[in-house]
C-alpha cells in the first residue's frame, strides 16, 4: 500500500465484510450471545491491528472468550486477502506484532504458509530479476533461509522449476531443451542472479538434493540435468550417478531413462561410457532395463554397433523373462515410454536382417507359454498376412496366460480381423468348442462372424447334435446381421434346449418374433414347443404347493392348465435382473388380470415366509407381472414393515416387484422413495431410481415421460373435482399456489373446505391435498431441468400432459413456452391462460399444430425485439413464472473455440466468496462433486438426455470443509465416460456440437459464482 489512508480504507472494508457474513453464519455458535461476542471480539482484534498495538494477556481476558476459531480464522484472512493485494510491506511489518497473538506453531501455520509461499511465489513472477532478488534478500533478512524459499516455489511451478516449456510429454521436453533452446524461466533467473551474487552458496547443491527427494518426478530430473549442464557441467558430471537413478519406483525400475536419453544429447562420448560402466555391470538392475539402455545408445549413438551385446541381453530377455509368466514383468516399456521394450528389440531385430526376425519371432511365439497381447498387432502390422500362422500361436497358450492379460483376446481377434483368415476357421472353431472362458469364447465368436465361411458354417453347427457346438453356432448367429443369420436362428428357437444359448437366440431375434403381442393360440404353441423339449415335466417350486395355487385365467374366460403355470415360473426365473421375461410376457398380456390377484398375494406371502430368499425373488417380479394395483397396496404395506425392521434387501426386491406392477400408482411409491430417502437411505434411493428405470424400459417410454405420467391428477374432471355439500355442488380446483381452493354453484370462491361437507369427503379432499404437496416436491426443479436440457413434447403430448393434469396445469399458466418445427428450427413463444388459451409475445392467439414441438422457453431463442416484448407482456399480465425465464443470462461460444472441447470464458476469474460457497452452490444447481486427486473436489453437470457433460476446473474447493480462495479456471465439456482433458480423442465433443442451452446454462452457473457478493 501506499499511504495509511488507503489501507486503513481496505482494511475497514474488509473488516466490515467479514462481520457481515458472520452475522448471516451460525457455523460454530451456540446462540446468538455468543455471535455477538465473537463479533465483538473481531471489532477489538481489528482496532489493535490497525493501530499495530501489542497484544497482551490482558487483552484475552477481556475478551469474554478465548482466541476462538472466528478470531482466528479473522486474523488468517486479514494476511491471505492483503498478500493478495499486493500489501505485502505492510504484512512484513505487522509480523511481530502478529506473531504476539498465538503460540509459536499457530504462528508458522498463519504467517509462514501465506508469507513465504504467496509471497514468494509473486517475486518469483516478476519479470525483473533485480526487484526479485531485492525481495530475498529482504525475506533473507527476516529470518528464512533460502532453503524455504526456493523448495517452496515449487509447489507453484512443478515441473517448470527452470525453464518455461508447455508440453508434458517427456521426448518433447527433451527435443524442446536440446533443439529450442528453452529460455529459463522468472525463478531460474532468480536463483542464477542469486548464485552470482552469493558465490559460495549451497544453494544448487541443496536443490539438487531436494529434487532428488521428490520420488517420482523424473520431468524435474529432465530440467535439473539441462539446467546443471548448461550453468553447472562440473556439478552435473558429479551428481550424475544419483540423478539418473530412480530413488523409488512401482515396477522397481532403477533407471531414469530420460535423463540418460538428455545426457546421450549433451554429450554422447562421455556419458555412453559412464552408463555402461554405471548400468550394464550392475547385477541389480533388471535385465529389460539394461536392454533399454543398449537400445537407447543404439538409437542416439551412431557408431554404436555393439549388435553382439544387444542381441545377447535380448535372448536374455526372451529366454529368462518371457517363457513363463511373471506378474507385471511383461509390462516393460523401452526407455520409459508407452512402447512395449519387446516392440523396440523385435523393431531392431526386423531393422537387422527381416528374414531372420521373422525366424526368431516365430520361435518365439511357438516355444513361449505365455504372450503379451500388445503383440499380435504390432506382429500383424510388421509382417502382413505372413502373420497369420503367428497369430494363430496365440490360441495355443496356457490358460493363465489368457486369465492373467485382460485384453488378450480383444487385442488378439483385433489384429486377425485385418487379415484374411477364412484358411484358420476350422481351428478357431476348435478353439471355441473347447474354451470354458466366456470372454475368449465370444471373442472368437465375434471374430468368426466377421467370416461368410464362418457364418455358413455356424448355420450349419447350429443343426448340430452336440450342445456345445450349437452354443458356439448361436453365439456367432447372434453377432451377425442378415436375413441368413435370421432365418438359421428363428428355425432352432424352438428345439434348443440349452436356456443359456436359447436366450441368446430370442434377444437377437426378439424385435422380429415379438413385433406385436402374441395370440392365445400363439402362446399355446410357445407352451408346447417348452413341453417338448422336456422343460415343463416336473413342478420344481418346493415352496408352492402346485394342486393349491389359485386358478388362472386366460381373458376368453378358459383356465390355465399345469403346463402353462410351470412356463410361467420356468420363464420368469430365466429373468436377469429387475426385469421380465419376453415370453412370460406374452402369456400374461392375455390373462385376466382381475382375477391374478389371489395367486400373486400368494407369491408374496410365500416369498415373505421364506425370510426373502433371494433366489425366490422371481417370485415378486410375477407378483408384480400379474397382480396389477390389486398388490400395489401389499407391497406397499410390505415395503412400510420391512423398512421398519431394517430389512433393505426385502425392500429392494420390493421395489423390483413394484416397477413391474408399472400402474401411476406403484410407479409414484418408488418414486416417493427415490425422493423421501436420497439422503436418508442413498443406497435405498439409487435402487428405487433403478427400479424407475426398469419400469419405463419395460412400458418402451423414457424416464422422462414416465415421470409426467406419474403425476396424479385425482380423478379430476376438466382439472375440477365435483363434490356435493347439502345439495349444493362444488367444484375444487389447484390455483396457482398449488393449494386446493374451491366455487359453488354461483362460482363464489372459497379458500376453506365447506364446514357441511360430509367427513368422507373432507378425508378425501384432505387426501387430496396432501397428494398435491408431494406431488409438487421436485417438480419445479425438473421442470428447470427440462429447460436446460431442452425437452421437447410433440404438441399432442404436451397438450395431454399439461392441460389434463390440475398440477401441471399450473406450471402451464407458470411458464412460457417455445414452439419448434419438425425440423428443430424455432416457430415462435407462446403463454397459456387459464382458460387454455395460447398468445404470443404480441398478444395474438396460436394454434399449435401437429407436427409442432413443444418447449420450456429460455430467451437464447429470443431476439431483444421479442425479449422486451415479452418482458412487456409479462408484467402487464402479472405473469410470475415458477423459477427465472426472461432475466436468464446469455452465453455463446467464442468462434475461435468453436472447434474445441473447452472455454476459456472464465478462465484465472476469482469466486468473491470462496471454495465453500461454490461447493454449496453448485451442489444446489444439482452439479455433481467427487473427489479428485489430494481431496480436491472435482464437479460435473451432466445432460441426461444427450451425450453431453460439462466440468469446470476449479481450483479451491475441497471434498472437506475449507476456507480457500476459489478461481475458476478452463470449462470442459466432454461425451459421457471421457475425462475432461480428452482433447485428442477421435469422437472429441466440440463446443459446436453442445446443445446452446445447455453450455448457456453451465456458463450462467459460473456467472453465479462470480457475482454472489
Amino acid at each position: 500500500m501506499d499511504n495509511t489512508t488507503t489501507l486503513e480504507k481496505h482494511f475497514h472494508l474488509f473488516t466490515d465484510q467479514f462481520i457481515t457474513e458472520l452475522k448471516a453464519s451460525n457455523n460454530h455458535f451456540k446462540d446468538d450471545y455468543e455471535k455477538h461476542l465473537e463479533i465483538k471480539n473481531i471489532q477489538i482484534c481489528a482496532d489493535h491491528i490497525l493501530k499495530n498495538k501489542g497484544l497482551e494477556e490482558p487483552f484475552f481476558s477481556d475478551l469474554k472468550l478465548n482466541p476462538s476459531y472466528e478470531v482466528r480464522r479473522y486474523v488468517r484472512n486479514v494476511i491471505s486477502d492483503s498478500i493478495q493485494k499486493h500489501e505485502l510491506n505492510w504484512v512484513l511489518q505487522q509480523y511481530n506484532f502478529l506473531s504476539s497473538i498465538f503460540n509459536k506453531k499457530t504462528v508458522q501455520l498463519l504467517v509462514d504458509e501465506y508469507h513465504i509461499r504467496q509471497y514468494f511465489q509473486y517475486i518469483t513472477s516478476s519479470k525483473n530479476t533485480d526487484e526479485a532478488l531485492e525481495a530475498v534478500n529482504y525475506m533473507l533478512s527476516l529470518g528464512y533461509s533460502e532453503n524455504e524459499m526456493f523448495y517452496t516455489v515449487f509447489f507453484k511451478y512443478g515441473n517448470c522449476f527452470f525453464f518455461e516449456y508447455t508440453s508434458m510429454e517427456n521426448e518433447k521436453i527433451i527435443n524442446d531443451l536440446i533443439d529450442d533452446k528453452i529460455p529459463l524461466s522468472n525463478h531460474g533467473k532468480l536463483i542464477m542472479a542469486y548464485v552470482k551474487e552469493n558465490p559460495k552458496t549451497e544453494l544448487i547443491h541443496n536443490i539438487i538434493n531436494f529434487i532428488l527427494s521428490q520420488t517420482y518426478n523424473s520431468k524435474l530430473k529432465v530440467e535439473l540435468t539441462y539446467f546443471l549442464s548448461n550453468y553447472f557441467p562440473t556439478l552435473l558430471k558429479n551428481s550424475i550417478e544419483d540423478i539418473s537413478k530412480k530413488k523409488e519406483s512401482y515396477y522397481d525400475q532403477i533407471i531414469e531413462f530420460d535423463v540418460v536419453s538428455l545426457c546421450l544429447k549433451i554429450d554422447k562420448d562421455y556419458y555412453s561410457n559412464l552408463f555402461i560402466e554405471l548400468f550394464l555391470k550392475d547385477d541389480s538392475i533388471h535385465i529389460a532395463e539394461k536392454l533399454s539402455l543398449v537400445l537407447l545408445m543404439n538409437k542416439h549413438l551412431m557408431d554404436y554397433n555393439n549388435d553382439h551385446v544387444i542381441q545377447q541381453l535380448g535372448e536374455s530377455y526372451l529366454t529368462n523373462q518371457l517363457t513363463k509368466y511373471q506378474g507385471a514383468e511383461h509390462r516393460h516399456h523401452y526407455a520409459s515410454t508407452t512402447q512395449p521394450l519387446l516392440h523396440t528389440y523385435f523393431e531392431y531385430l526386423i531393422k537387422l536382417d527381416e528374414k531372420a526376425a521373422l525366424k526368431r519371432i516365430s520361435t518365439f511365439f511357438k516355444d513361449s507359454s505365455f504372450l503379451p497381447g500388445h503383440l499380435f498387432k504390432f506382429i500383424q502390422e510388421q509382417f502382413g498376412q505372413e502373420s497369420l500362422p503367428l497369430l494363430l500361436e496365440g490360441l495355443k497358450k496356457d490358460k493363465n496366460t489368457y486369465k492373467n492379460e485382460r485384453h488378450y483376446f480383444v487385442n488378439f481377434t483385433k489384429a486377425i480381423s485385418e487379415l484374411q483368415f477364412d484358411d484358420v476357421i476350422d481351428d478357431l472353431f476348435l478353439f471355441a468348442f473347447s474354451s470354458t472362458l466366456k470372454d475368449a469364447t465370444e471373442s472368437i465368436c465375434s471374430l468368426i462372424g466377421q467370416s461368410q465361411k464362418g457364418v455358413a458354417m455356424s448355420i450349419e453347427f447350429s443343426k448340430s447334435k452336440k450342445a456345445k457346438e450349437r452354443s458356439v453356432a448361436v453365439q456367432v448367429l447372434s453377432k451377425v446381421e442378415g436375413e441368413d443369420s435370421f432365418i438359421a436362428l428363428a428355425s432352432i428357437v424352438d428345439f434348443e434346449k440349452n436356456d443359456d444359448s436359447r436366450d441368446s437366440i430370442l434377444e437377437k431375434i426378439q424385435d422380429i418374433r415379438f413385433n406385436s403381442p402374441f395370440t392365445k393360440l400363439e402362446v399355446k404353441k410357445m407352451i408346447e414347443a417348452a413341453s417338448n423339449r422336456k422343460k415343463l415335466s416336473k413342478w420344481s417350486e418346493k415352496y408352492l404347493d402346485e394342486e393349491k395355487l389359485p386358478k388362472l385365467f386366460y381373458q376368453d374366460g378358459g383356465p390355465l392348465d399345469n403346463n402353462a403355470i410351470r412356463f410361467l415360473f420356468y420363464r420368469v426365473k430365466r429373468a436377469k435382473g429387475m426385469n421380465s421375461d419376453i415370453e412370460a410376457k406374452q402369456l400374461i398380456q392375455i390373462l385376466d388380470k382381475e382375477k391374478c390377484g389371489k395367486f400373486a398375494k400368494v407369491l408374496i406371502q410365500t416369498f415373505k415366509e421364506t425370510n426373502a430368499d433371494p433366489k425366490l425373488k422371481y417370485y415378486l417380479t410375477l407378483a408384480g407381472l400379474m397382480g396389477g394395483d390389486a398388490v400395489t397396496s401389499t407391497l406397499n404395506t410390505l415395503f412400510n414393515q420391512s423398512l421398519k425392521e431394517r430389512r433393505v434387501k426385502m425392500c429392494e426386491y420390493i421395489l423390483g416387484a413394484l416397477a413391474m406392477v408399472s400402474t401411476n400408482k406403484a410407479l409414484r411409491i418408488i418414486d416417493q422413495v427415490y425422493r423421501k430417502m436420497i439422503n436418508k437411505k442413498p443406497a435405498l434411493s439409487k435402487v428405487a431410481q433403478e427400479s424407475l428405470t426398469v419400469a419405463a424400459n419395460e412400458l418402451n417410454i423414457t424416464l422422462d415421460e414416465l415421470a409426467d405420467r406419474i403425476i396424479p391428477n385425482f380423478d379430476f374432471e376438466d382439472n375440477f373435482k365435483a363434490f356435493e355439500v347439502e345439495g349444493e355442488e362444488y367444484r375444487a380446483f389447484i390455483n396457482s399456489d398449488f393449494k386446493l381452493n374451491f366455487l359453488n354453484e354461483d362460482n363464489k370462491f372459497r379458500k376453506s373446505i365447506p364446514k357441511a361437507t360430509s367427513p368422507e369427503t373432507k378425508k378425501e379432499l384432505k387426501e387430496i391435498e396432501k397428494g398435491i404437496r408431494e406431488a409438487v416436491k421436485g417438480q419445479t426443479l425438473r421442470l428447470e431441468r427440462y429447460l436446460v436440457e431442452e425437452r421437447r413434447w410433440k404438441s399432442e403430448n404436451w397438450l395431454e400432459y399439461f392441460l389434463n393434469n390440475p398440477i401441471l396445469f399450473v406450471y402451464a399458466n407458470k411458464l412460457l413456452w417455445s414452439v419448434f418445427d419438425k425440423n428443430g428450427a424455432f416457430v415462435d413463444s407462446f403463454y397459456c391462460d387459464e382458460d387454455m388459451c395460447f398468445y404470443n409475445a404480441e398478444g395474438e392467439e396460436i394454434e399449435l399444430e401437429e407436427d409442432h414441438f413443444i418447449s420450456i422457453l429460455h430467451p437464447i431463442y429470443l431476439s431483444d425485439e421479442q425479449l422486451s416484448a415479452w418482458e412487456t407482456l409479462v408484467y402487464e399480465n402479472d405473469i410470475k413464472t415458477v423459477f427465472p425465464l426472461l432475466e436468464r443470462k446469455v452465453f455463446k461460444p467464442n468462434t475461435a473455440e468453436l472447434n474445441g472441447n473447452v472455454t476459456s470464458l472464465f478462465k484465472d476469474k476469482k469466486v468473491p466468496k470462496g471454495a465453500p460457497f461454490v461447493i454449496s452452490r453448485l451442489e444446489k444447481k444439482l452439479w455433481r462433486k467427487e473427489a479428485s486427486d489430494g481431496g480436491a473436489a472435482d464437479f460435473s453437470k451432466e445432460h441426461s438426455t444427450e451425450d453431453v457433460v460439462a466440468h469446470p476446473n476449479i481450483s479451491g474447493p475441497a471434498m472437506f470443509y475449507t476456507e480457500n480462495d476459489a478461481f475458476i479456471g478452463d470449462i470442459y465439456f466432454t461425451r459421457k465416460g471421457q475425462y475432461y482433458y480428452s482433447t485428442e480423442h477421435k469422437n472429441m465433443l466440440t463446443l459446436k456440437d453442445v446443445p446452446p442451452v445447455f453450455f448457456s446454462e453451465v456458463m450462467a452457473d459460473m456467472q453465479e459464482l462470480l457475482d454472489a457478493k
